[in-house]
């Protein structure tokens, strides 16, 4: 019986990490991206957060139109402040990673 319980969290164990490992190697080798860029959108995402059943966590997403195709990335919630609706610059990017926007 301790062989089966093993097995099914071996097996629950590669379901979460598989995902995570290959969005991790998909990041590692996506090239660097430098485009113009527009800010088109704000929001922010509420979430329970992980640690505290009670609590909340909030992230903060800025979407761009980039060669006509938004690209929407997660930023600090100082960044986010910085950030409004038609703003123009340069976005610099790695696979979902924000690197700039100037």
């Amino acid at each position: 019986m301790p062989d089966v319980i093993l097995c099914v969290y071996l097996v629950l164990a590669l379901v979460v990490a598989v995902p995570l490992v290959m969005k991790l190697v998909k990041n590692v080798f996506a090239p660097t991206i430098i485009a113009n860029a527009t800010v088109v959108h704000k929001q922010t995402v509420e979430t329970l957060s992980k640690y505290s059943g009670t609590g909340t966590h909030t992230k903060y997403v800025v979407t761009f139109s980039v060669n006509g195709k938004n690209r929407s990335f997660y930023v600090s919630a100082f960044s986010y402040k910085g950030y409004k609706k038609g703003d123009t610059g340069t976005l610099t990017y790695k696979g979902d990673k924000l690197i700039r926007f100037t």
